[in-house]
């Protein structure tokens, strides 16, 4: 019984006993700051997608919180995806961490997601404000997609000339609880898109994969 009531603690607390089950979550969603953001598909985080426009070799960002339970993140995995996406990395705040969205890029605030991913601890129920990036491959035969124009709205760019491809729609995220190391696959609210130009004839969208 005393057994029983400890394991029934530990996982409450977040401990992942259950190889089933994992308790990292990600929460609020935000990519406005980026300068390739061209549309929000839907009605905003949980309902549809941000979309980026391809530029080769960029690095587009999103802000996200996870949280949830007492643990430490320890690392990113590679992309799901390996048609034109090099790579993806956690940003972390140029100051504490909080448990707010942080600003991806200067300008925005004191405190942006300008430092390398290091270890970071969650506290119980809590959650942690930080940038994903995702590393765009140099692939040139596809055609850049559209850009705002300065003080344009995402709202006022039609997509219906372009192609787009999918960035990111999970991220499988490595982190340790109570001296146990597990790897958790966690949804994004918003998947992440990137939309290219328009393209025709054979071998238009390739990107050989390095």
């Amino acid at each position: 019984m005393v057994l029983i009531l400890a394991a029934l603690g530990l996982n409450a607390l977040g401990v992942p006993l259950d190889p089933n089950s994992q308790p990292l979550a990600i929460g609020s969603a935000w990519g406005g700051d980026d300068p390739l953001l061209i549309a929000v598909a839907g009605d905003g985080p949980g309902t549809g997608s941000f979309q980026y426009a391809y530029e080769p070799g960029a690095e587009i960002r999103t802000g996200i919180t996870l949280g949830n339970a007492p643990l430490t993140v320890t690392g990113l995995g590679p992309p799901a995806y390996g048609t034109f996406i090099d790579g993806y990395k956690f940003l972390l705040p140029s100051g504490p961490l909080t448990t707010d969205l942080v600003p991806l890029y200067p300008g925005s605030g004191p405190i942006w997601t300008s430092e390398p991913f290091r270890p970071f601890e969650i506290p119980a129920h809590g959650q942690v404000g930080l940038g994903l990036a995702v590393d765009l491959r140099n692939c040139p035969k596809i055609v850049p997609g559209p850009t705002l124009a300065p003080g344009a709205s995402p709202a006022d760019v039609g997509l219906n000339y372009a192609v787009g491809f999918g960035a990111a729609d999970s991220l499988d995220v490595a982190y340790t609880a109570f001296g146990i190391a597990r790897t958790a696959t966690v949804p994004l609210q918003s998947p992440l898109e990137v939309v290219t130009g328009d393209a025709a004839g054979p071998g238009a969208l390739d990107c050989p994969i390095r």
